[in-house]
């Protein structure tokens, strides 16, 4: 080891080129003064010594054991790393060839139950093998029944405690027919209690039997607090219905449909505002009828799409109406460029129609303007649509809304007053 410190050739050891000065000169003493007296009288003297010499030869070859050592470590803990990346990688690249192979949506993934899936399967360790399908339809479905009614028995036993609200949900399906949902909620949580198919609209006395019908078989109207339902006139008829046989039962509005009401008023009353809306849904029919146009926004949008609204909250319109204002500079960019003009139904009256929207200034303008008006009501209805108890925050948002508003217009009244 000193002869490798020293830089001096033989012993079968090779030089060290970086050791320090300073080391090298207290090495290639330790070599001359055991060279003078003799092998074992030298290594008597420097073991039995008081100095430093055997200590500070042991401490020299320690350092570089501890040197090697820590460099040995290094490269391990690099390997490591190196091969847990791949094995990352791997398995990722298997669970997105699974989504893709089956068609699953991409925020499955962020779904609790298929995290907590692969938690299980990664403590499991090594060797594990996912069940079958037969499996999976017939013991692991009942097993999973059992426990989504383990789950809702509790709910519904604490309902003699706390008491629920009854909630009611009307909706359509592919066919466009009509259905009612019948929930009941609590803070320990919500569950679907019955469910009915109705022709047309539904009328206050059939509505009214059926939320009773369903309380009678499902709750019992002692454990009932309140009920909530739409703000359509039927169901306020109903309303009436209910308080005349539950006179104990608050009867409440659907906050959410309240708000989605307000928004469609504002686009009925405001003509700035359906004008801007109306040639919002121009844009995005134009683009959606073609595969060609689609094509073509995607690559000056980067693959980014135009929100389409849904037939049950008119709220979501003005979501579409942000979504094309936060492309405008991609969409203006698109109507002057070669790929567009190349295409057949930009040379339509429907497509010069568009083209002209998109190139028009005063359209951005008054969007943004709309987007910025309407975008406190549209964070309190998602907050009331949300889970949890949220309508104690109604009043207080629906203030900072009005604030925000007249704070747009710097306060003048006259501008916001439509609103």
């Amino acid at each position: 080891m000193k002869f490798h410190l020293v830089g001096k050739i033989g012993k079968d050891i090779k030089v060290c080129n970086a050791v320090p000065d300073s080391v090298q000169t207290f090495a290639r003493g330790l070599i001359e003064e055991a060279g003078k007296k003799g092998k074992k009288s030298g290594s008597e003297n420097i073991s039995s010594s008081s100095g430093s010499g055997s200590q500070t030869t042991n401490l020299i070859d320690l350092s570089m054991e501890e040197q090697d050592h820590q460099t040995k470590g290094v490269y391990q803990s690099s390997i490591s790393t190196l091969i847990q990346k791949k094995e990352k990688e791997a398995a990722d690249l298997a669970i997105g060839r699974f989504f893709i192979a089956n068609n699953i949506a991409f925020n499955v993934a962020r779904s609790p139950e298929f995290i907590n899936a692969i938690g299980e399967v990664a403590n499991h360790g090594p060797g594990y093998k996912p069940p079958s399908s037969e499996t999976i339809r017939t013991k692991l479905l009942c097993d999973l029944k059992e426990e989504a009614m383990e789950y809702v028995n509790v709910i519904n036993n604490s309902w003699i405690e706390i008491g629920c609200t009854i909630m009611s949900d009307g909706w359509k399906d592919q066919r466009n027919r009509n259905h009612i949902n019948l929930l009941a909620s609590s803070i320990k949580g919500t569950v679907f209690l019955c469910s009915e198919t109705t022709e047309g609209k539904v009328k206050d006395a059939k509505y009214a039997d059926f939320i009773l019908r369903g309380i009678d078989e499902h709750v019992g109207r002692e454990n009932v607090v309140q009920i909530i339902s739409d703000n359509a006139s039927n169901y306020i008829a109903a309303g009436y219905i209910l308080e005349a046989q539950m006179p104990n039962v608050f009867k409440t509005n659907c906050a959410a449909h309240c708000l989605d009401l307000i928004l469609e008023d504002i686009d009925r009353e405001i003509l700035k505002v359906s004008d801007i809306i109306h040639k919002a849904q121009n844009i995005k029919n134009f683009i959606y009828k073609s595969t060609h146009v689609l094509d073509c926004m995607q690559n000056f949008t980067e693959g980014k799409e135009l929100k389409r609204p849904a037939s049950t909250w008119f709220a979501t319109n003005f979501l579409m109406l942000e979504s094309i204002i936060n492309l405008e500079q991609s969409l203006r960019f698109m109507v002057a460029s070669n790929e567009w003009c190349a295409l057949s139904q930009t040379r339509t009256v429907e497509g010069r129609e568009v083209s002209y929207i998109i190139q028009d200034t005063l359209f951005w303008e008054d969007g943004r303007e709309i987007i910025a008006v309407i975008a406190p009501l549209v964070k309190i209805l998602r907050m009331v649509d949300s889970e949890g108890a949220t309508l104690g925050y109604v009043y207080e948002a629906m203030d900072r809304a009005n604030e925000a508003i007249s704070k747009y217009y710097d306060g003048v009244f006259v501008k916001y007053e439509p609103y």
